[in-house]
């Protein structure tokens, strides 16, 4: 693994596998890394990372084949968790490690293999494949193929329980949207390791760590809900809702849900 410094709280670091990781940190304290899902990057965090600065040195990063991160050809589920397990070393102490939608996945394989984490929170990590409609997968390679990526947008987004008014004003902002297009050029590889490495509960139940699992009071999606209390049960965690708010509330609510990861932190030292 190599370091190289970048601009103020950035850095890189390389991993195993030969990614580069663009890497940012703001505050000071305990290390909480939070791991964004698909059609997204760091910034992704940008109205969460602020409130829970206040309290811990927050660590972010883009996830590899977007934003400034760099990518190899070969791409599997175990090496986002390689590049994710670099992050982490990276920090210095035993971490929070707190995961949205596929980047939850990423991070229950992950706490799966390390002991340098000290809580694990997972935000509607989705789970249930066989939910999604038939012919999505097939729709959105194809527009992967020839690379429109609106359309992996247009067949994607929904799957998350994202309403047209959401994906509108997702438009309306264009580093959100532009971010989103961006994160759309992974969608298809994503979705296909996520049918090819199914959740393993015996693994979860040796995690050992103070767990919560997060989903919106909104949430409708079989894609989110089914499973999520088996994962709840394996981890031994702790399960909360978030008022109002269905897949999203990093952008819908990021106050509610950095107030309810500072909560949980707190009271794990308990």
């Amino acid at each position: 693994m190599t370091i190289s410094a970048g601009a103020a709280g950035d850095y890189i670091v390389e991993t195993a596998n030969g990614t580069t990781i663009r890497v940012a940190a703001m505050g000071e304290g305990e290390p909480v890394i939070l791991v964004h899902g698909t059609t997204a990057n760091a910034e992704g965090w940008a109205l969460v990372a602020p409130e829970l600065a206040t309290d811990f040195r927050v660590i972010t990063y883009d996830r590899r084949g977007r934003g400034q991160s760099g990518d190899t050809p070969d791409y599997s589920f175990e090496g986002e968790a390689d590049d994710l397990l670099t992050v982490l070393a990276r920090a210095g102490a035993p971490a929070h490690l707190v995961g949205h939608s596929f980047g939850a996945r990423v991070a229950m394989l992950a706490a799966q293999l390390s002991a340098d984490i000290a809580t694990l929170v997972l935000y509607e990590p989705p789970l249930a494949n066989e939910a999604v409609p038939a012919g999505t997968y097939e729709a959105i390679e194809e527009a992967t193929r020839i690379g429109d990526w609106d359309e992996v947008l247009a067949r994607f987004l929904p799957l998350a329980g994202i309403t047209d008014e959401e994906i509108a004003s997702m438009r309306s902002d264009p580093p959100t949207w532009n971010a989103s297009l961006d994160g759309a050029r992974t969608v298809a590889r994503e979705t296909q390791a996520l049918r090819a490495c199914p959740v393993d509960l015996e693994a979860l139940r040796r995690v050992g760590v103070p767990s919560l699992v997060l989903r919106g009071a909104e949430t409708t999606s079989p894609i989110f809900l089914d499973g999520s209390d088996d994962v709840a049960a394996a981890l031994g965690a702790t399960v909360e809702r978030i008022e109002g708010q269905r897949h999203i509330a990093n952008v819908g609510a990021p106050d509610a849900l950095a107030a309810a990861i500072r909560q949980f932190i707190m009271r794990s030292r308990t």
